[in-house]
Formats: structure tokens, C-alpha cells, sequence
């Protein structure tokens, strides 16, 4: 049985705190969502401060703050110096875990078993993509470094050793599946996509394949909108003509990392029907654009239950899933322990090197060794096996 007290250093304990799509619509998530340049306010913060220990996972899904703390409030409070939304909104829809709770739900959402879409393979790479920001910034000490590693592996394993992410079903990929709800021939269709982040690479790749359709792409940098669209075959059109564009567009898919606005109704053409799909977070679109009736809005939480309907099969293997979570719990546990007490074992070492220094002979010494082996082995946790260094070996308790 794991111990529900993984602490580090007390009365510290690994805690995070979060809001996610379950409680908290899209409006409300993007009052908390930390653009890339929030988040480097934040880690320049927490380094500046001496935090060694601390990343943000911040998504169109979710924001989750993970790190040592005595509580998790005091890492609310320090996530909500950096965004739009107080702390008090925040707690109000916020999800807490300590120790191994918090430990678990990193591992459930690397594994995509916490996503609106079940096996979601994007998640991970977010993961590592916001650990590698913190670890930049001097911000992920050795715990929390193996903490994130421990969770990749899990995904990994998941998706290897069960079905959980059978087939395609990423937010890129809903996307298709939406247009082709509607119709089944794209090809001669006008379809743009706006932003060119992972996710807007994704889908614009999605449709060339998936739909027999060139998209055209654009970017605020034009220059990554070229080169990507030359890479790949697509059209560009360059940013500044984006609103002409939109105009004359079947389909206008928006997903950039943009803190206003990009796209509103005055873009549209009245007397056209334009399907206009928002992967932002926050959104791309303007208010009035959601009640225009030439538009068929559609967002991230729209295209998260078209797909509900396949995803059975991934149900089927979520307790083979919960079992590697479980096994891979057990893992860092032991590896934790075995840390804390690091500076135990190097006591013990230089402790026996100074009793053959000081003449002991070798009987004496083994007599000793054998009788703290015999008894480490019938001990289960690590504080006994301390109590028995101590009394045997006579050493010094440490946990440096």
C-alpha cells in the first residue's frame, strides 16, 4: 500500500490546484490561462523568489499549477498574480490534491483519462513542453523533475500496453470529423486556418489529408506562415489580408495564443453562410460573432461532445490504464524514499570506514553489518530502517 504522505521536506508537500472543462466553461478558463509570456513573467518570478519547484500546465482545457507548498492556496495565490481572473474565482471552481492525489491526477492527465477527449495524445507534449519552460528558469529541482518524467512514462506506457488512444480523435482530428458531419466533399471548398501553433499545424494537415482540401493558412508572423505552407504544399495568405479572406471563406478556423479578439462578425460576409471553428483559448471570435445568423460558431467544447460517441472502446481500457498508474505510483514512491535517506546511507558508509580506521576487526565489523541486514529486511517502511542504523550501526539519523 502507498503511503499518502509524500513529503519532502515538511511541512511541505507536493500540491497542485487547477480548473479545468469540467466545472469551468470557456470564458471562465481563459480568465486563468497564462499566454507563453505570462508564464515567463511567472517562472521569472518564482526564481527571483527562490521557488525551485513549481510549473504551470495551462492549456485550452485546463490550467493546473504543481509544486511544493505547505498548502495549495499559496499556490493559487501565486498563479493568480498572473493572470486576468482573482484567486477568489479561481478557488471557486478549483480542484486541490496533496501528496499522492496530486501525484495521481498528473499522471491521469498525462495519460489523457482527465482530457474532454479520452487517450488525448496532445496533453503530454503540453506537459513536457511546460516542465522544459520551468526547468529553463531554475524552477524544477530534482523531486519535481522526476515527478514530470514519471508521468511521461506513464502515457507512454498507457498507450503502448492498452487501447486508450486507439484511433484518431485529437482536437485537431474533431475538427474533421465536425465538417464532415455536415458534408462529405470539401475539395473545392475555401478553407482557412489562423495560427500555426501545434495545434493549427495539426488541423491544417488534417484537412489537406483527411478532406482533399488545400487549406490556406496565415500567422501573425508571415514568415512562418510561408515557410510552413511551403513545407506542406498549402496556400498563405498574408496576415494583413486575413479579413479580406475571412470574407469569402466556406470555413475560418482560428486558433491562436491571441488574448483578444482576432476575428469578428463585421468580417463576414451577411449575405453568406461561413462555419467558423474557434480552437482558442482564450477565444478568437468576438461576442457578437457567437449570435451573428450568417455564422455557425462552433468551440472547443462543441467538438468535445460530437465525439463522445466513440470513445467506448477507450472506456473498455481504462482499468488496465488505472493499473499502471497505480504501478507507476508505486515506483516513484520507492524512488522517493530511497532519496530521502540518501544521506543515511552515506552516513553508514563513512561511519564503517571509521570503525576499521579506528582498529575494529573485521569479525566486529561483519557481526554488526549482518545483524542491521537481517533486521532492515524485516522492516517494511524507512523510518525503521533509520531506528535500526541507528541502534546497530550507531549512526546519526539523516535525511539531507
Amino acid at each position: 500500500m502507498i503511503n499518502n504522505n509524500i513529503v519532502v521536506s515538511q511541512p511541505k508537500y507536493l500540491c497542485m490546484a487547477g480548473v479545468n472543462f469540467e466545472k469551468a466553461d470557456t470564458q471562465t478558463r481563459a480568465k486563468f490561462h497564462l499566454t507563453d509570456e505570462a508564464y515567463s513573467s511567472l517562472l521569472t518570478w518564482l526564481s527571483a523568489n527562490g521557488y525551485k519547484d513549481i510549473f504551470v500546465l495551462s492549456t485550452c482545457n485546463r490550467t493546473e499549477i504543481y509544486g511544493i507548498s505547505p498548502d495549495p492556496n499559496n499556490l493559487i495565490d501565486i498563479l493568480c498574480r498572473f493572470t486576468e481572473g482573482s484567486a477568489e474565482l479561481f478557488k471557486h471552481y478549483a480542484y486541490t490534491k496533496i501528496c499522492d492525489d496530486a501525484t495521481e491526477h498528473l499522471f491521469r492527465v498525462a495519460a489523457g483519462l482527465n482530457s474532454q477527449i479520452i487517450g488525448d495524445n496532445e496533453i503530454v507534449t503540453q506537459i513536457r513542453m511546460a516542465a522544459e519552460k520551468a526547468r529553463n528558469y531554475g524552477c524544477l529541482d530534482v523531486f519535481m523533475e522526476r515527478f514530470v518524467n514519471s508521468a511521461i512514462e506513464v502515457s507512454k506506457r498507457i498507450k503502448s500496453e492498452t487501447a486508450i488512444s486507439n484511433g484518431t480523435t485529437s482536437l485537431s482530428y474533431a475538427v474533421i470529423h465536425y465538417l464532415k458531419q455536415i458534408k462529405t466533399d470539401w475539395s473545392s471548398s475555401k478553407i482557412m486556418v489562423i495560427g500555426l501553433g501545434e495545434i493549427g499545424k495539426a488541423t491544417a494537415l488534417n484537412i489537406k489529408n483527411y478532406l482533399s482540401n488545400t487549406p490556406y493558412v496565415s500567422n501573425r508572423t508571415n514568415i512562418k506562415a510561408s515557410m510552413f505552407a511551403a513545407e506542406r504544399n498549402l496556400f498563405s495568405i498574408d496576415y494583413s489580408l486575413m479579413t479580406a479572406f475571412i470574407e469569402n471563406a466556406d470555413v475560418v478556423i482560428t486558433a491562436t495564443a491571441s488574448t483578444t479578439p482576432i476575428v469578428k462578425a463585421a468580417h463576414f460576409y451577411k449575405n453568406k453562410k461561413t462555419i467558423l471553428i474557434d480552437l482558442g483559448i482564450p477565444p478568437n471570435a468576438s461576442n457578437d460573432v457567437i449570435s451573428a445568423s450568417n455564422i455557425q460558431y462552433v468551440d472547443v467544447d462543441d467538438l468535445s461532445k460530437i465525439l463522445e460517441e466513440t470513445f467506448e472502446q477507450r472506456r473498455q481500457a481504462l482499468p488496465f490504464a488505472e493499473k499502471i498508474i497505480k504501478e507507476q505510483l508505486q515506483k516513484l514512491y520507492d524512488w522517493h524514499v530511497k532519496r530521502r535517506h540518501a544521506g543515511l546511507l552515506k552516513n553508514i558508509k563513512l561511519h564503517l570506514v571509521e570503525i576499521e580506521n579506528e582498529g575494529a576487526n573485521k569479525e566486529t565489523i561483519d557481526r554488526r553489518f549482518r545483524k542491521f541486514a537481517g533486521e532492515v529486511h524485516k522492516t517494511n517502511t524507512g523510518c525503521e530502517v533509520i531506528e535500526t542504523a541507528y541502534n546497530i550501526l550507531m549512526v546519526e539519523p539523516s535525511v539531507n
